[in-house]
């Protein structure tokens, strides 16, 4: 299989290695019940007494930019963390998604400068209805949206992020807790990127950098 490759000191080796982890990566992700009239998830409930979702517990982290907890705001695919992808710098995770609903490259490099709510709502611009033909485009390039390629491309993103020093940080401090987005929506035909997807990427991406750190693996920076 031929991995989408990227900008870094340590791309290759290290991104095959993931590839490699990813492969045998055991992912149950549980599902939102309700118990006493309260959403709740892994036994808990994901909303205060005043409605207001719960950014962390002894369980688990509820991925949300407008979070007022700092794990769950810092892991926001919205949180402005400059990376390279691919030969091209990004602002964010959500500036990459987002770019993959327009045809022209011209105007993907310019979403790339996108972060926070910004990255999010430029998606109005694109003229494409994707949802209708299930068709994303990178460099002018189509991939279907349930396709081996566009999964590939999001391994790629999301390693490729861990580049920003911060962002890897932020996910190795949240150690053994599930990484939750409770918000996410959960048909593929409905978004780029389903609730499940983003939390297979995320707590896998984090639980392969805390066994980079305890097998003491060398990287250079």
């Amino acid at each position: 299989m031929k991995y989408l490759t990227f900008n870094c000191s340590y791309s290759n080796k290290i991104f095959n290695m993931f590839k490699d982890f990813k492969h045998s990566y055991s992912f149950n992700p549980e599902i939102v019940k309700i118990d006493n009239g309260k959403e709740c998830f892994m036994g808990l409930p994901i909303c205060d007494d005043e409605h207001n979702l719960i950014g962390e517990n002894e369980k688990w982290i509820n991925i949300n930019y407008r979070s007022n907890n700092p794990k769950s705001k810092c892991l926001s695919n919205l949180f402005p963390y400059s990376f390279m992808f691919h030969g091209n710098k990004a602002s964010s995770i959500e500036a990459v998604l987002q770019s993959l609903k327009f045809s022209s490259w011209k105007e993907q490099k310019q979403i790339y400068g996108y972060s926070g709510s910004d990255a999010y709502a430029v998606k109005g611009c694109a003229l494409n209805n994707w949802k209708t033909s299930q068709l994303l485009y990178y460099k002018g390039n189509e991939i279907k949206r349930e396709s081996e390629a566009y999964f590939d491309f999001l391994d790629s993103l999301y390693f490729s992020a861990t580049q920003n020093i911060l962002f890897r940080n932020a996910l190795i401090a949240t150690e053994t807790k599930y990484l939750f987005h409770s918000v996410g929506k959960e048909k593929t035909n409905e978004t780029i990127l389903t609730r499940y997807e983003f939390e297979l990427e995320i707590n896998c991406i984090r639980d392969f950098w805390v066994s980079i750190i305890n097998n003491n693996h060398e990287l250079s920076r």
